[in-house]
């Protein structure tokens, strides 16, 4: 999902000119976009080092900087007051978690006792671990009623305490939260610790994923019509 950003120009010594993003103008651009183009709902997605402008004018920019916790919690905050469907994956969920009050383990090696590897590695795509799904779960709806299915995994942190209103829906075998969902009915909120962007293609779970929140976000756009 392509990215709407405000930018406050900061004049340098040398007279060239740094963008600093503002994250709270970005969250209202973000959702003033969702609105504008009828697309309702905001992925929020863990890639730490994504650029964060594309084809600014580079004869005098020098470097565009942004807090990415900050933008992604401004976002989120707005993403709620307007009741979007929200898919929250690896960061992504655990920023949801935190924007609702959770806290997260910081380092699974040295906190979590008898940890698997959750940082596999390439082939960045390949399911390296199983996961214990919660039944009656959106989750183990999406995984056609299964209740065990391996995931890819690329994370060092993980939900610890859960957040306002989200409850867990799939664990690792050392008990690392993998998907995180909304206990009210009203909701489209769902978080998944694994990247369903880069396994869609072979995996069905992660497939499906997409799947239900492209449904989602019809459903949201039909209500508003």
């Amino acid at each position: 999902m392509e990215r709407i950003l405000i930018f406050a120009r900061i004049a340098g010594n040398s007279g060239r000119a740094r963008w600093r993003v503002d994250p709270v103008a970005h969250a209202v651009a973000e959702a003033d976009r969702v609105g504008d183009h009828h697309v309702a709902g905001r992925a929020v997605v863990a890639d730490r080092d994504r650029p964060v402008c594309r084809g600014a004018a580079a004869a005098k920019v020098v470097r565009a900087e942004v807090d990415p916790a900050g933008a992604d919690l401004a976002v989120i905050d707005e993403a709620e007051k307007r009741n979007l469907p929200i898919l929250g994956i690896c960061f992504g969920m655990q920023i949801l978690n935190v924007a609702r009050g959770g806290s997260l383990i910081q380092d699974i090696p040295s906190q979590v006792e008898n940890a698997i590897n959750h940082q596999q590695g390439i082939p960045r795509e390949r399911n390296s671990h199983s996961i214990r799904i919660e039944s009656g779960s959106l989750i183990e709806e999406l995984a056609n009623s299964k209740t065990d299915v391996m995931v890819n995994s690329h994370h060092h942190q993980a939900v610890k305490v859960m957040g306002e209103s989200l409850y867990a829906t799939s664990w690792t075998s050392d008990g690392v939260i993998e998907s995180v969902e909304d206990k009210r009915p009203d909701k489209n909120v769902l978080g998944v610790q694994w990247h369903p962007e880069l396994s869609w293609e072979s995996d069905p779970v992660s497939r499906a994923i997409f799947m239900r929140f492209v449904e989602t976000c019809n459903v949201k756009i039909q209500a508003a019509q």
